[in-house]
């Protein structure tokens, strides 16, 4: 059987994600790449994996490709690690 390509970034807000893949691995045929966000993406779009977590702007460039569960990666609070864009009025 072959091993499922997972990407993910190792930040610290993925850490519960990773350690779930690599702590579950005698449970999970899972392979784990550990890549910036937008590498990830490149994983998704070129077929080098198969489950990523991407940066949601990113989404739109990948047409091919389904949202698993409703969960994000999130903040409550003002973050400078992150940037919200949009073409419209938020």
């Amino acid at each position: 059987m072959s091993l499922v390509k997972v990407a993910a970034v190792s930040y610290l807000n993925t850490v519960p994600f990773i350690y779930g893949i690599r702590h579950a691995a005698d449970r999970l045929d899972a392979d784990l790449l550990l890549a910036p966000p937008a590498q990830c993406a490149e994983h998704i779009a070129c077929g080098a994996a198969q489950i990523a977590l991407i940066p949601i702007a990113e989404i739109p460039n990948l047409p091919d490709v389904s949202l698993i569960g409703q969960h994000c990666i999130s903040a409550r609070r003002q973050v400078r690690t992150v940037v919200l864009m949009s073409a419209s009025p938020l």
